[in-house]
């Protein structure tokens, strides 16, 4: 079962997910805690794909990493072949971190280190 763990200021979580046909198997809670199981039983295994992409999405979105700082697993559905930048989408599914290397790479940097207008406003 894939995990993913968030850990900012005093919270200290953790989040897992699993797939079997159509239905999902989702365990939370503290790390260090057996945490709580909760199962959705979905119209389909392709519905229960979408929603399993959709909440690994969600999580990630929010701050959760993959266990052990290994990249994510992949999900149900293939990889994109329709990417404008494979390499970028590589780099970031690749690692969590892989969108700043990748741009750090890739001269994101204007010279003499300060960032291009363009660039992300929360450096």
């Amino acid at each position: 079962m894939p995990r993913y763990e968030l850990e900012e200021g005093t919270s200290s979580k953790f989040w897992e997910i699993e797939q079997d046909k159509k239905k999902l198997t989702i365990c939370f809670g503290r790390i260090g805690s057996k945490g709580q199981k909760q199962l959705k039983t979905l119209g389909s295994e392709a519905a229960a794909s979408k929603e399993l992409d959709k909440l690994v999405a969600s999580k990630t979105k929010k701050g959760y990493r993959p266990a052990g700082g290994k990249a994510a697993p992949a999900t149900s559905a293939p990889p994109s072949t329709t990417s404008s930048n494979p390499e970028l989408e590589q780099a970031i599914l690749a690692d969590p971190e892989g969108l700043d290397a990748w741009l750090e790479k890739n001269s994101w940097a204007s010279p003499g280190g300060r960032r291009s207008a363009w660039s992300r406003s929360s450096a």
